[in-house]
């Protein structure tokens, strides 16, 4: 079992050289590594995970004006890794299991939030949620593989 004190407090440091090599993500990276990127910025939250916020804009969507289930999925996702990479754990996705709770609208702050769990055999798990005016609106569950 995981030593949940010590993962949530990375050796100085460590954070940001995992951070480093994730520069260039879709979800989070820089506008300057990767024009392409939502450059989300992940925030510790009180309960030790990670949190951001986000609004769709109109060609993210899918049907009707909603966000498209392939990008709830993505900042899903990526939640779960920034809450990992927050605790210093390089680690990609191995599984990912998402509920889709209520149709997402386009145009107004949603937050995304994340936590990461135990670890067995060096795969993390986590939980997220995607969150509008504190309702769930998307929830995701996930293994992920160290690197």
């Amino acid at each position: 079992m995981i030593d949940v004190e010590a993962a949530a407090s990375p050796a100085p440091g460590e954070a940001d050289a995992v951070a480093s090599r994730h520069r260039g993500c879709m979800v989070c990276g820089t506008t300057e590594d990767n024009p392409a990127s939502l450059a989300l910025r992940f925030d510790p939250t009180a309960e030790g995970g990670v949190a951001a916020r986000f609004t769709a804009r109109p060609e993210q969507r899918g049907w009707d004006d909603r966000l498209h289930g392939g990008m709830i999925a993505t900042l899903l996702d990526g939640a779960m890794t920034n809450a990992l990479i927050a605790r210093g754990i390089a680690a990609v996705t191995a599984d990912l299991s998402i509920r889709f709770v209520a149709p997402v609208p386009l145009g107004v702050e949603l937050e995304v939030v994340a936590e990461v769990g135990d670890c067995r055999h060096g795969v993390h798990a986590a939980t997220a949620r995607l969150r509008y005016r504190g309702r769930v609106l998307a929830r995701a569950t996930a293994r992920f593989m160290a690197l």
